[in-house]
């Protein structure tokens, strides 16, 4: 059966596969030590249905359903009565366990939606990936064998967790559903592991429920998540849809893999994104085209496979999917450093061996991991395309001219690119889109600076303006920005990632605050809120006066 481990258990959903090789050994003392005839030998394989997507056709393909094994979850010999483990092991690559359980024992074979290692010192980093229920308080999913005893013989123990498609429609359990999930953090993990063996995984909830749904509210006890999604913190996790008929995502295992690879982001390396509504024809803030770009490019690493597919509607038969590894449509998208459509083309490009248009480059996923992790972690300008390029150029020299060239095909500067864009000569027709960064100087200079929605709101491109200033000492600074009448000027302030807001209300469209800062280098985002998410947007640019200085 496939459960919650808690006190609320689901229906059974398949009766695992029991062969006693020789005589059975009677009943269960009850006792917690061996009995009189030694251990067993307890082993199988564990397998997940797992649906493909049509080869032909749009959405899931259930007539195409293929047993996947389970790799790397926990598995335990657990009394009946479902308390007290007697052993515990962990599935190979194939699916593969192999516990040793007291003869003359009934016990049940329970499988975890689970991969957890502890660290036992340096060279053996830990993780703790677990599929919970989180409209059953967070319960684990686990499957269950049916129960038996132990002989004197070994006994092999298969489990299958099945889809619960009846033909037309759900009507069993969905037991694979969190064993589809796991797999795709199992292979996250050995991905992360080949390039980094020392890696320290932080914990990590995929929280699943077929009462997950779309919702404008965000509340997960009711199933109410808004969508699939990645969110950090201590209450975070990777949240999916679970919604038959409307929108389930257990089985579009590149838009999970997506959202791992925000939390990769959020483990090793530094994901400064807005958030909010982004797609591949959208002209977007330089974060979110890379944050975006990055998570889609991630998909395609992982599963090696460019095509990103997400199924959605009635029977799960419509999806929506593109290749991450075209370069954008110039019918649909434009190119550039603000494209995430861009960004994920380039990211994959890097890392495959596939020889494609302008693309005679194929690093791996090592050379990327390290410029994520050491680079991009720690430097000064917020997370975009251009550091990650400059970077990787850097560090792997004999391929930087394949790397200029895929990149200057994107319609982004890569020969003399640096981790400002400061050499950028695209601005999507906008003149007010560059330069990306403008220097702020803290002597009281005025520096004029335009907020737009000309290409959307919220996470668009030029509707926040970003300056950079470098201080050599400690220092309290005053920043003022005063915009014209009806304007209400906003501040962000970023040193390798957010440490300071401001966003009052201004009566005089005058915003003002003064902050102690230690000696580096920052980004000062600013912005008209009005020009981001309130309706009716301004016709045209809101211009704003900013200046920087030292208070005495």
């Amino acid at each position: 059966m496939l459960k919650p481990i808690s006190l609320a258990r689901l229906l059974p959903v398949l009766a695992a596969t029991t062969l006693l090789a020789g005589c059975g050994g009677g009943g269960d003392d009850g006792g917690g030590g061996p009995q009189p005839g030694g251990n067993v030998t307890v082993s199988g394989t564990v397998t997940y249905q797992r649906v493909p997507f049509r080869t032909v056709g749009l959405g899931l393909d259930y007539n195409a359903t293929v047993s996947a094994p389970v790799r790397g979850a926990v598995v335990e010999a657990v009394d009946s009565g479902g308390t007290t483990v007697r052993a515990t092991a962990t599935t190979d690559a194939s699916g593969n366990y192999s516990l040793q359980v007291a003869s003359g024992r009934t016990v049940i074979v329970r499988v975890k939606a689970q991969l957890v290692r502890a660290s036992a010192g340096a060279g053996t980093p830990s993780w703790n990936f677990r599929v919970l229920n989180n409209t059953n308080g967070e319960a684990l999913y686990a499957l269950d064998s049916a129960a038996f005893t132990t002989g004197s013989s070994a006994v092999t123990t298969n489990l299958n967790a099945a889809s619960g498609w009846g033909g037309v429609s759900y009507t069993g359990t969905r037991a694979a559903a969190p064993f589809s999930l796991l797999d795709v953090a199992y292979e996250v993990l050995t991905l992360v592991q080949a390039a980094n063996p020392n890696a320290e995984f932080p914990a990590l909830k995929i929280l699943w429920s077929t009462q997950n749904r779309s919702s404008n509210n965000f509340d997960p006890p009711n199933g109410n998540i808004g969508t699939t999604s990645f969110l950090a913190g201590p209450n975070g996790g990777v949240f999916v849809l679970g919604d038959a008929n409307v929108d389930t995502d257990e089985f579009d295992q590149h838009v999970i893999a997506h959202e791992l690879g925000h939390y990769f982001q959020d483990a090793f390396s530094r994901d400064d994104s807005l958030g909010g509504p982004h797609g591949n024809s959208d002209v977007l803030d330089l974060r979110v085209a890379f944050s975006e770009g990055w998570g889609n490019a991630f998909s395609g690493i992982v599963k090696n496979d460019p095509r990103y597919r997400d199924s959605f509607g009635a029977g799960q038969a419509s999806d929506f999917g593109f290749d991450v590894e075209s370069n954008p449509n110039p019918a649909t998208s434009r190119a550039g450093w603000y494209s995430e459509a861009s960004v994920q083309s380039l990211i994959f490009d890097f890392f495959d061996s596939t020889a494609d248009t302008n693309d005679a480059v194929a690093l791996g996923f090592a050379p990327i991991f390290t410029v994520m992790n050491s680079d991009l972690r720690t430097l000064d300008p917020l997370t975009s395309i251009f550091p990650m390029v400059r970077a990787l150029k850097a560090r792997n020299g004999g391929a930087a001219a394949g790397i200029d060239t895929l990149v200057g095909a994107q319609d982004i500067v890569s020969a003399t690119i640096d981790d400002f864009g400061s050499t950028e000569s695209n601005d999507d027709g906008q003149p007010l889109n560059l330069p990306v960064y403008r220097a702020l100087p803290t002597t009281g200079t005025v520096v004029q600076v335009c907020s737009t929605s000309a290409s959307g709101e919220y996470n668009k491109l030029g509707n926040r303006k970003l300056l950079r200033f470098t201080l050599v000492v400690r220092q309290s600074i005053q920043f003022t920005a005063v915009g014209p009448v009806n304007s209400d000027p906003d501040f962000v302030l970023h040193r390798r990632g957010e440490i300071g807001r401001s966003e009052s209300e201004s009566l005089d469209f005058r915003e003002q605050f003064t902050q102690t800062l230690d000696p580096g280098s920052y980004v000062l985002e600013v912005y008209d809120f009005d020009a981001l998410d309130e309706a009716p947007s301004p016709t045209g640019p809101v211009c704003m006066d900013v200046t920087a200085i030292v208070v005495i």
